[in-house]
């Protein structure tokens, strides 16, 4: 056979990838001709509050700036007015090791950096190292319509609706509550907690992270900082101003430093937690009971309800993407409906979740018959990444299992192919970055959460679906049921891929 004729599944002529129609629910890029002016600039990336920021340590000398490619063109100018106003060195991130949503702590370490600045969309996974800033930006939104838009969708006031929202537009949200208006009092507005640093030192005793409990309609609030900068206590901002030079004021929450130790993120699925009744017996007077709550803290968000959340719809302000995958997937018995606020857009989600959730049960059962298994590390940041790897370990041992271990970046399929004895990979990555497609690749990739359904006796396939992998801690990695008897397996080599 000559060359020529011959063919193998790496090469082709690359037709298929000229073709391939590019989903249209990305955001939009900026080309040179949007390019800000500096007023548009400050007010855009908040540059009085990374200001404040990066002169509230006299320990941040190096800045790191990370920005998602679509913002990049932009780098340069808010880097040159930051080194301008704080006299630090700061150094912009051009390439991310994994998503764009995830704090990039590994390229900070590489050039020495003291705290990060994130630009963009984040997904608000736990960091392990350095002090982060986000800022998500000012993207640009027509409140009046979203409102319109929800009144649409849900012209009973009583109803139960849950609103949720991508973090690009929480800067919107005190003035959607205040357009809407009391008299939607059964809905819940969500309310963003971002993740504490990590102390390296696993032995000190940390202290509670900065907890911001969502309100109805009447109130609502969100932390944009997760170092404690130097300001007085506790502050709260109930709507966004914009002073006459352009600088800002986002509505926050800033906790007062106390200890160089903070909690990590402990999500919490449907814990419900009721306030007791109240009664003066020695005066003889009762209190009409106050009704149970259910309070929720999953991926940055926080809400409080009256019904189980199943009990609610949900309003989503936001695009097609991960974010709204992952919390359809992990609220699968609420029906979600979205406003679009760059094609103003709304719908109701029609994505079958069955379909999707009944793809994912495929997956397990592939994982149940793999013999060797890969462990894909995509992330070098998030919280307790090595011990849901050390967690893996011993479960693949003790099922049987031959594992790999492996450092690969960002996903790819040739990168991939490397490792053909691999059977199935298995990904630790934020809950954004999971949920991989397994069509676009030769083996098939699974969560944490399904690898543990595939060897663990204890953990049944419910419909109940995690994606962070954080929540699988809460039950011990073994039980009685799991009475697999322990093997031999040695410990194969670990790579890395980049």
């Amino acid at each position: 056979m000559s060359s020529a004729s011959a063919s193998t599944a790496f090469s082709s002529d690359g037709v298929d990838i000229i073709s391939r129609k590019i989903a249209s629910s990305i955001i939009p890029v900026e080309g040179p001709s949007d390019r800000k002016s500096e007023r548009e600039l400050r007010r855009y990336y908040e540059i009085t509050r990374c200001v404040r920021f990066i002169k509230s340590d006299p320990k941040f000398e190096r800045v790191a700036l990370q920005f998602p490619d679509r913002l990049l063109c932009d780098a340069a100018s808010v880097a040159s007015l930051l080194e301008k106003e704080t006299g630090r060195s700061v150094f912009i991130l051009g390439d991310t090791s994994y998503g764009s949503c995830c704090v990039d702590e590994v390229a900070a370490e590489h050039i020495q950096a003291s705290c990060i600045v994130h630009f963009g969309q984040a997904c608000l996974t736990q960091t392990r190292r350095l002090p982060v800033l986000y800022v998500f930006g000012c993207e640009a939104i027509d409140t009046a319509e979203c409102v319109a838009t929800f009144r649409r969708l849900f012209p009973e006031k009583g109803g139960h609706v849950l609103v949720l929202y991508d973090t690009l537009f929480s800067h919107c949200i005190d003035e959607f509550k205040g357009q809407l208006g009391a008299e939607y009092f059964n809905t819940m507005i969500s309310t963003l907690v971002l993740p504490e640093p990590v102390s390296p030192q696993p032995d000190t005793p940390p202290t509670a992270p900065a907890q911001v409990t969502s309100e109805n309609v009447s109130g609502s609030c969100s932390c944009t900082c997760s170092h404690p900068c130097a300001t007085d206590g506790l502050r709260k901002h109930s709507e966004t101003t914009q002073g006459n030079d352009g600088s800002d004021q986002t509505p926050g929450i800033f906790k007062e430093p106390e200890r160089d130790v903070y909690e990590s993120e402990t999500p919490e699925t449907g814990h419900q937690s009721a306030e007791s009744t109240t009664g003066d017996t020695e005066r003889g007077c009762q209190t009409e009971p106050k009704p149970e709550r259910h309070s929720y803290r999953r991926f940055g968000r926080s809400f409080e309800l009256v019904e189980p959340v199943e009990e609610y719809r949900v309003f989503y302000i936001g695009i097609e993407g991960p974010t709204l995958t992952n919390l359809m997937l992990n609220y699968n018995k609420c029906q979600f409906y979205s406003y679009n606020p760059f094609t103003r857009e709304s719908r109701r989600e029609t994505l079958n979740v069955n379909k999707a959730l009944g793809r994912r049960y495929f997956l397990v059962q592939k994982a149940k018959e793999a013999r060797t298994v890969g462990i894909l590390i995509g992330t070098l940041g998030a919280a307790k990444y090595l011990d849901i790897i050390e967690r893996l370990k011993h479960i693949l041992k003790h099922a049987g299992k031959k594992y790999y271990t492996i450092a690969v970046g960002k996903l790819n399929a040739p990168k991939m192919a490397n490792f053909m004895e691999v059977d199935i990979f298995v990904l630790i990555a934020c809950p954004e970055n999971s949920l991989v497609d397994s069509q676009d690749f030769y083996k098939p990739v699974v969560t944490p959460y399904e690898m543990e359904i595939a060897c663990l006796r204890s953990r049944e396939w419910s419909g109940d679906y995690i994606t962070d992998y954080q929540e699988l801690f809460s039950s011990a990695a073994f039980s009685e049921e799991d009475s697999a008897a322990e093997v031999d397996c040695r410990l194969m080599p670990s790579f890395a891929s980049w």
